[in-house]
């Protein structure tokens, strides 16, 4: 499936679920808690367009998103895999998925398209 445009997170939510092969390439970003990912051109912050990992998998709870379905999810933009108590690909794989992909620092698109 291929999305090229602004979703919301719950549509978000629902891809992660329901992918065999997930692939965003967004803005990404972090906080102390979690790495998170902007799905709005330009990178504007709301949070009805925003996925951040607790949305996926919340450790306080040892609950989360069913991602057993997927094999790999991978979450292309700076910071999505950021050391913080929680971050993207951490929180697809407490969530069921078999392999997730993120990156520590920041990305450029040629790159990210590589």
């Amino acid at each position: 499936m291929i999305i090229n445009q602004t979703i919301t997170k719950s549509t978000m939510l629902n891809y992660l679920q329901n992918s065999n092969i997930f692939m965003i390439r967004s803005h990404g970003g972090y906080n102390d808690f979690d790495t998170y990912m902007i799905m709005l051109p330009g990178g504007g912050i709301n949070d009805d367009y925003q996925i951040c990992a607790f949305d996926i998998y919340d450790l306080s709870t040892d609950t989360g998103i069913d991602m057993s379905d997927c094999d790999v999810a991978a979450f292309i933009g700076c910071h999505t895999g950021r050391d913080t108590i929680l971050n993207l690909p951490q929180a697809a794989v407490f969530a069921g998925a078999g392999t997730a992909i993120g990156f520590s620092d920041t990305i450029y698109c040629n790159e990210a398209e590589s």
